[in-house]
């Protein structure tokens, strides 16, 4: 699909979370590192369905693929939740819409992603669909409200009303005004343009952080989270009994953000600004979607 000269696609994002899924996901069936490496680094020389299914990880090759579909597809929600994007048109308008209009309708950003993935509620029903044979993996991008996932288009598509009605807060003339809005904004194309750098798009990453085969996997592939590549004397010289810099987070967070940040429509970008400029000490944006993810709800132990 097009792209404005300068911007980056949707299927350009697309592509490299499919691809980031399968090398975790290969290395997480791995045991988190690869068997053997030569001088010139590891390959690996099989698919992540390959390595998912002959390790037990996946009974079928539909089973794999799926694990690597959810993988890819909860990645890109949350990277449209924390990157926004913009939409292009073809007279090069550029416009920045609700983010509402870049959902999933099973609500991915909201979810938390642990393994294995068939044991979560929120995935549950889609291994059971595909062993059914009613589900294609790859379908579960088709779930995008209002985006296309193959061309990364914006448009009104099927079931956006019963999604605006049923899994958001909006009613009555809300909704009938988002309706009359995508039909308008047909044809413009989801890009953006600038991508995060080889160490935020790890510290993206932290999403997939569940337990310490997949911190191992994703350190290997990416090298270790921000927080990770501080010097362990640094905080040796710090005097004990210090305050723990996620309860911080936690705490800034939560009294920036009573009711949370989608509410208010803010990026994780613009949360970490705001969480920056309330507290004294430095903390890093991957602690604080950690602190956060890891609290709860407000009020929550």
């Amino acid at each position: 699909m097009w792209c404005p000269k300068g911007y980056h696609s949707w299927n350009t994002v697309l592509s490299q979370l499919l691809e980031t899924s399968e090398e975790v996901l290969s290395l997480v069936a791995l045991g988190g590192e690869p068997i053997t490496e030569t001088n010139l680094g590891y390959r690996l020389i099989q698919t992540a369905e390959a390595y998912l299914t002959s390790r037990g990880f996946a009974s079928s090759q539909e089973d794999a693929e799926l694990n690597v579909a959810i993988t890819a597809c909860f990645l890109m929600a949350k990277f449209l939740e924390d990157y926004p994007p913009v939409l292009a048109g073809l007279d090069r308008q550029m416009i920045t819409v609700d983010s509402v209009f870049l959902e999933h309708r099973d609500q991915l950003h909201l979810c938390h992603y642990d393994w294995p993935l068939e044991s979560q509620s929120e995935f549950a029903r889609f291994f059971e669909y595909v062993e059914n044979g009613a589900f294609e993996p790859l379908a579960i991008f088709d779930r995008f409200a209002f985006i296309d996932a193959t061309s990364g288009e914006l448009r009104l598509k099927n079931g956006a009303q019963r999604f605006l009605n049923d899994y958001t807060s909006y009613t009555g003339e809300s909704v009938t005004r988002l309706i009359d809005l995508a039909k308008r904004l047909t044809g413009f194309v989801v890009c953006w343009e600038e991508l995060p750098d080889e160490a935020e798009f790890r510290n993206f990453l932290s999403y997939l952080e569940v337990d310490d085969t997949f911190i191992n996997a994703l350190d290997y592939a990416f090298g270790p989270a921000t927080e990770s590549q501080k010097p362990a004397d640094e905080y040796a010289k710090k005097p004990r009994g210090r305050p723990s810099k996620k309860g911080i987070a936690q705490n800034a967070y939560w009294s920036c953000f009573p009711n949370g940040h989608q509410c208010v429509g803010k990026s994780w970008k613009e949360v970490h600004q705001a969480v920056a400029a309330a507290v004294d000490v430095s903390i890093d944006i991957t602690t604080l979607k950690r602190a956060v993810r890891e609290g709860g709800q407000k009020g929550q132990k």
